[in-house]
């Protein structure tokens, strides 16, 4: 049986061994570990698990502000925003900002690097919060939740930091890293936005856009799994 404490224990001795100089090798086999790539995943999954993450299943109010003072603050967390309406997080890509008041659509500055996402009430959108010193990146993130749409739906692959069901897109993400802190954020669609990213967004994805059936995968437990596998 696998004993993660105990192998990461080692892995700290060997590389006080190394820094003092010493010519030693990590070897983990009598900790259950043969390969150090299954040692490196466990490590992550532990260290993810065992990092005090808060989960906020929240409204938008100030949804901005939150979460950057949870990223000035250190503070490992998830947070599920619930709209209301139709809106859009925004990046660094150039916005029509009086066609979304036309629309009725609310617009949040989330100050990552990339363009335009349009979601709404029946969507799924969170953002994670955690170390930098955490091993993880926007590719585990993914695959996390591809692993989870896979228990129900077919077809689903991973495509540059987005996931599509039969080569459509049904996750966009987007990813931050300041203060010692990664934040990983995603979109996932449960109603058809087509017409709104066809008027809002700048810059058009060659990706077409679709939404998952909430009757082979409902939101819910969409939400459930991904807090589990984090929490």
């Amino acid at each position: 049986m696998n004993d993660i404490k105990k192998a990461m224990q080692a892995e700290q001795s060997y590389l006080r061994d190394r820094l003092s100089g010493k010519n030693v090798s990590l070897n983990l086999s009598e900790y259950g570990y043969e390969d150090l790539e299954t040692y490196f995943s466990d490590k992550r999954d532990y260290q993810l698990k065992n990092c005090g993450i808060e989960v906020h299943e929240t409204n938008m109010d100030d949804i901005e502000s939150r979460v950057e003072n949870a990223i000035m603050s250190k503070t490992p967390s998830i947070w599920i925003p619930t709209a209301d309406e139709v809106f859009v997080w925004h990046g660094n890509e150039p916005i029509d900002e009086e066609l979304c008041t036309d629309l009725g659509v609310h617009i949040y500055n989330m100050n990552y690097i990339g363009g335009t996402i349009v979601s709404g009430p029946e969507d799924l959108s969170f953002a994670v919060i955690i170390p930098e010193t955490i091993d993880i990146g926007t590719s585990y993130m993914l695959e996390k939740i591809k692993d989870i749409m896979s228990k129900y739906i077919d077809d689903v692959v991973i495509d540059g930091n987005d996931i599509l069901i039969g080569g459509m897109k049904v996750l966009g993400s987007m990813n931050r890293r300041m203060n010692g802190i990664y934040v990983f954020a995603c979109q996932i669609s449960y109603a058809d936005r087509t017409e709104y990213i066809k008027q809002i967004c700048s810059k058009q994805s060659v990706k077409i856009p679709i939404f998952i059936d909430g009757t082979l995968l409902p939101k819910e437990i969409l939400k459930d799994e991904v807090i589990a596998c984090l929490h």
